[in-house]
């Protein structure tokens, strides 16, 4: 059984790239940043000065780093919703100016009457702000109109007014996504939105953790700014140890939408084409039988099932914009009858398939199997347990295999193996100190000797007895290491046992 994932725009991509990539390096200087944040995360549940204030600081900074570094392409596609916010917020920045501007011209034109000007001076001058006041107040209308023409195309969904707009401000333009690094956002003014735009942060990660005992509900929103628009919302359950594994989900959840990524398409191709297969993505039935799906960027669990053929499945994660065809391969069912002998005598039970088969001296084991490996467990009369491996190879409609049992249990075995070992082991650690106290004494009396400093048949003598002492004491050594390295094998071997036994 096969499934092959491929893409069939390859090569457009790679042309695609390389222009991208001149593009973009002729533009380095001004290639933009999609910048996000994070504030630490609320926490609900009873007081725990752990969680509730390492755990909610560590989690937001590990989850932007995980964003950061988990694109193999960190880069957002700007849509269309979220140009129009930036134009939207941009206009009324404008606006603003325009107002603080025209608040200004119309303080000058009062001022001016206050002044001991001559009547002409005076019409002059007032002439003259009056020309620049409704210079501002065309601005600021201009500004209106414009904002009024955008809502009214999108609101009666104008395509061609639409289309135009989105041109004028570089449509799906990419930005490359950068985070604040370990420094969390701390909110200081009473406007949320301009305090991030006034920083350059386009996106904003809140949560919040639930404690239920040791268990935690971490619950992580990811928002665009300008506009205060929710793109992502993920909940995920865990323990605090299991922190990194929580990043890894949560993050791996919120990519998708970080980066903005158009949907893949995927075309299935199964063969035999008679096979009246049925297609999940995700433990979704496809009802209504087609063969072509759009779905998502990021990692989809695809299965493959049709009655008379074996079960396929594959998870795979399929880039955004991007074609692909998923070839399938089915293999039929091969049912039969297995016998399993027993080279040594065993009476008790082999629990297979969600089965359990009762074996005896007089009457070996019989198994249904339908062409897949088999991995079963046998535990004798005397609750002694192993496991049970048959290769596919082996196995075919009314065929035979051997299998040989050891009847011991393999846990209090290799237990005891292991206190050998060890002590074994205490033994020759133990035989080490004498014997290199005894080679001190040896090479001491050496060194004397060559030097003429003892020279008396009796020092010659207590010299010749430390050699024997040291040499009994080696030898011993020699003898605890030599045990040693045969109880480590029984070790390794024992432990070795409780590996699946495999037939033959």
């Amino acid at each position: 059984m096969m499934m092959r994932i491929c893409s069939f725009n390859t090569a457009k991509k790679l042309f695609s790239s390389i222009i991208l990539f001149l593009i973009s390096s002729l533009a380095f200087s001004q290639e933009k940043n999609w910048v996000f944040t994070a504030q630490k995360f609320s926490y609900t549940g009873k007081a725990n000065s752990v969680i509730s204030d390492g755990f909610c600081t560590m989690f937001p900074q590990q989850l932007m780093e995980k964003l950061v570094s988990g694109s193999a392409a960190p880069y957002r596609t700007i849509g269309d919703e979220e140009l129009l916010e930036r134009q939207f917020y941009n206009l009324k920045k404008e606006r603003t100016s325009l107002f603080l501007q025209l608040s200004n011209e119309l303080q000058k034109r009062d001022s001016i009457l206050l002044n001991n000007y001559s009547e002409k001076q005076l019409e002059e001058k007032i002439n003259a702000q009056k020309s620049a006041i409704e210079e501002v107040q065309k601005k600021i209308n201009e500004n209106l109109n414009k904002q009024k023409e955008i809502e009214q195309a999108f609101a009666s969904n104008d395509a061609v007014q639409i289309e135009k707009f989105l041109e004028e401000t570089k449509r799906n333009q990419l930005e490359k996504i950068t985070s604040t690094g370990e420094t969390l956002f701390e909110k200081s003014t009473d406007s949320l939105e301009k305090e991030l735009m006034g920083k350059g942060i386009s996106g904003l990660i809140t949560g919040n953790v639930k404690a239920f005992g040791e268990y935690l509900q971490i619950s992580v929103e990811v928002t665009y700014f300008p506009g205060n628009k929710k793109i992502a919302t993920v909940t995920e359950f865990g323990t605090v140890s299991e922190a990194e594994l929580l990043v890894s989900s949560i993050s791996r959840q919120l990519l998708p939408s970080v980066i903005n990524a158009l949907p893949s398409n995927l075309k299935f191709k199964i063969n035999p084409e008679e096979a009246k297969a049925q297609i999940y993505i995700d433990g979704v039935l496809n009802k209504e039988l087609r063969d072509y799906f759009i779905v998502d960027s990021g990692v989809h669990t695809i299965e493959i099932s049709a009655d008379g053929y074996a079960k396929t499945s594959v998870s795979y994660l399929f880039e955004g914009n991007t074609n692909y065809i998923v070839e399938v391969n089915l293999r039929e069912e091969e049912n039969g009858n297995l016998t399993i002998n027993f080279v040594n005598p065993v009476n008790g039970n082999l629990f297979y398939n969600g089965e359990s088969i009762s074996v005896s001296e007089e009457s070996p084991a019989q198994i249904v199997i339908n062409g897949k490996t088999v991995l079963a467990q046998f535990i004798s009369e005397n609750n002694e347990s192993a496991f049970v491996y048959i290769p596919a190879e082996l196995l075919s409609s009314d065929s035979q295999v051997q299998l040989a049992i050891k009847n011991f249990s393999s846990a209090d075995y290799i237990e005891k193996r292991r206190r050998w070992m060890y002590t074994s082991y205490s033994v020759l650690i133990t035989s080490l100190i004498p014997a290199y106290y005894l080679k001190g004494k040896v090479n001491t009396y050496t060194n004397a000797a060559g030097l003429g400093i003892i020279s008396s048949e009796k020092d010659i003598d207590t010299a010749n007895k430390w050699l024997t002492a040291s040499n009994i004491s080696t030898g011993i050594s020699i003898g605890c290491g030599v045990w040693f390295v045969y109880e480590l094998i029984r070790y390794l071997y024992a432990a070795n046992n409780i590996l699946p036994v495999e037939a033959e």
